[in-house]
């Protein structure tokens, strides 16, 4: 799988342009390939309402190297792309995957956005709703490659 972001509009999947707040339906119908749909209700630390996750699951599209997540808002509309393998990423013109190191890929995008938080093997670019984490953050043992890249749209579609 190539992906391609478009900070806070939209992402591109093989070619297929996904803009942020379609329909869920459009989405699976542009991408056209078999998903596992995921809702559940999660109850956060220190809180009384539970949220409810939308997210349909893509593993192997098109290939055997690609795992990622779309996540939907409560109308079922398109707000975030959580990534956890894929080929290559696009972003900026720069082109990573997740045989680079993590923290390469964030001094490169540092470049094109304020990093706003970060911690060992964690960094977030606010301001266009970037985070990346490397595999040591992601559960494995002492590993700085990229384990995690997700892209959010500017708001919480409602």
């Amino acid at each position: 799988m190539m992906l391609e972001c478009v900070p806070l509009k939209e992402i591109i999947i093989n070619k297929i342009r996904l803009p942020f707040g379609i329909p869920r339906e459009l989405v699976r119908a542009k991408l056209g390939v078999a998903y596992d749909e995921q809702n559940e209700e999660v109850l956060l630390e220190n809180e009384d309402t539970p949220i409810f996750l939308r997210r349909d699951l893509y593993n192997q599209l098109h290939s055997n190297d690609s795992y990622f997540f779309l996540h939907y808002d409560q109308n079922n509309f398109l707000f975030e792309l959580e990534v956890h393998h894929c080929k290559k990423i696009k972003l900026f013109g720069i082109e990573f995957n997740f045989m680079d190191e993590a923290e390469l890929i964030a001094n490169e995008l540092s470049q094109h956005a304020a990093i706003t938080e970060e911690k060992e093997g964690y960094w977030h670019f606010g301001e266009i709703r970037i985070h990346i984490m490397n595999e040591t953050q992601m559960g494995e043992e002492e590993n700085s490659k990229l384990g995690y890249f997700c892209c959010s749209a500017g708001e919480l579609m409602q």
